[in-house]
């Protein structure tokens, strides 16, 4: 009896520490849980470092068909700055950039919404870039039961 005793004592000291590192694991997991084509994406296609932060994606995670799918996202960055362009990148189609925005005027904020054509089932990135060249962005996966763009349109 005294050693269970000890041995949830013991458990219940050490459960502060795991909760302040917790945060550091969960990252490095979210890291390996990606698969290699997005981080291969990013590398490749982006070719820039990207902040997951500022954008939000709504987007089906499931498609009949990869013909017509809607999208629409809202990017807010931080404080004092402002949106200097957007893209929409799909790293499986045979032309990634789908959409490139770069508006007039400089907005604090953006919502957007239009639809978009799919090869395969993938991950879609929003990336915004910033007045000071910061780049924030967000992805959303999706997966279709019938694919589009055999022929590279």
């Amino acid at each position: 009896m005294n050693t269970n005793i000890l041995s949830l004592r013991r458990l219940l000291l050490k459960a502060p520490l795991v909760s302040l590192a917790l945060p550091l694991f969960s990252e490095i997991r979210f890291a390996q849980a990606q698969p290699s084509s997005v981080i291969d994406a990013k590398a490749e296609i982006l070719g820039i470092s990207v902040t997951l932060a500022g954008v939000k994606i709504i987007f089906p995670e499931l498609s009949d068909n990869g013909n017509s799918i809607p999208i629409s996202f809202t990017v807010n960055p931080p404080l004092g700055r402002s949106i200097n362009q957007i893209e929409i990148i799909a790293p499986g189609n045979p032309y990634p950039k789908l959409l490139k925005i770069n508006p007039g005027v400089h907005y604090l904020a953006y919502q957007f919404a239009t639809r978009i054509r799919l090869a395969t089932a993938q991950n879609v990135w929003v990336i915004a870039k910033l007045d000071n060249d910061q780049v924030i962005g967000a992805f959303a996966p999706t997966v279709l039961t019938s694919s589009s763009c055999w022929d590279g349109t």
